[in-house]
């Protein structure tokens, strides 16, 4: 289970993904990656981020 999180600017999903997910943080940027697109986010965009690493 997941979650929304909106950016701040210029996030990366490295950035989101040390901050906001536990376990493999690795294995959570790449889902975010693949869910959300590429980066960097910008200001005030809505990033769908995974509960978990994994």
């Amino acid at each position: 289970v997941g979650e929304t999180y909106t950016t701040r600017g210029n996030e990366s999903p490295w950035t989101i993904a040390s901050q906001r997910c536990r376990g493999d943080v690795t294995h959570a940027m790449r889902d975010i990656v693949t869910i959300n697109g590429a980066a960097p986010y910008g200001i005030g965009q809505v990033v769908i981020v995974p509960g978990s690493g994994g």
